[in-house]
């Protein structure tokens, strides 16, 4: 799929600039509202905008995690809270998954919106980014799949649902009965039909907190996607007896190691990674059951 900005071959430029909002934290950040203004940034998000967040050096937002992706609901002029997923961010009528605001932040911070999340800069319909799909493209199983039904201009994005679920949409904006990819499409480097593998699973790991050898479990995953770009991981946790998933801080690679491990707290937890990259759909792994033994 390629990408809108990028169809005139006769600039060799970027055409989008990835928005940056700047703010003071001692002053723009309200932990009682949970809010951040950004208004004097002059910069705006969208509710549903995927942002990476950035201390600046300072002392960071209590909860958040530097360099970390969170999802944007503007709640008034300049305001935004930040959710754990899309599907959170955008059910306004409901404050599930927002981002609990702490501590005293300082310095000059940053939310910037992500090339990952959204792959397609600048070019947003609805939240969505607008990709072109020629006649070849939408015969691919891995397209179908998303909702693309034929060639033309479509709003597509993937987002995890209140179920930790990784769910697509695609909305054909302008339908063609045959491809233009041959009067004047121009490929890109970022394309929604790229696809996630999972090679190799994480699997069940058992500690014998016995053996002094080790109080900690390891979980791996390997994975691979066609095309380029790097992989990104979030692991995630499943208390035992709880129906779900929250992400683990700081879990980030395609392993993950526990903190010490206590039968009462820890034993017949579950963990998963989900694995993601820019313009393909986010994949995630098994569930990897930890059993710890006294």
């Amino acid at each position: 799929m390629a990408l809108w900005g990028k169809t005139d071959a006769l600039v060799s430029i970027p055409k989008y600039v990835a928005r940056k909002a700047l703010f003071d934290a001692a002053t723009a950040v309200d932990t009682t509202a949970e809010t951040i203004n950004i208004l004097s940034s002059g910069t705006g998000f969208a509710t549903g905008d995927a942002v990476t967040y950035n201390n600046g050096g300072g002392t960071g937002i209590t909860n958040l995690t530097n360099n970390s992706t969170y999802t944007v609901r503007v709640v008034g002029a300049g305001l935004v809270e930040l959710y754990d997923t899309y599907d959170h961010a955008v059910d306004t009528a409901n404050t599930t998954g927002r981002i609990n605001l702490a501590g005293s932040p300082t310095g000059t911070q940053s939310l910037q919106r992500t090339g990952a999340a959204n792959a397609f800069g600048d070019h947003i319909y609805n939240g969505r980014q607008i990709v072109f799909v020629d006649s070849n493209e939408a015969t691919v199983a891995a397209n179908k799949a998303k909702g693309i039904t034929g060639a033309g201009w479509y709003a597509f994005i993937t987002y995890t649902d209140a179920q930790s679920v990784t769910r697509t949409k695609a909305e054909c904006l302008v339908a063609f009965a045959s491809s233009a990819a041959d009067a004047g499409d121009a490929e890109d480097s970022v394309t929604v039909d790229r696809a996630i593998t999972i090679d190799t699973q994480p699997t069940n790991v058992t500690v014998d907190l016995s053996d002094s050898t080790t109080d900690t479990a390891t979980f791996s995953v390997v994975a691979s996607a066609t095309g380029t770009g790097d992989l990104t991981y979030q692991w995630q946790k499943q208390e035992s007896g709880s129906g779900a998933w929250a992400n683990v801080s700081g879990a980030t690679a395609a392993s993950y190691t526990t903190g010490v491990l206590t039968v009462v707290a820890d034993n017949t937890d579950k963990y998963r990674v989900v694995v993601s990259t820019a313009g393909a759909a986010d994949v995630t792994s098994d569930a990897a059951t930890l059993t710890v033994q006294a």
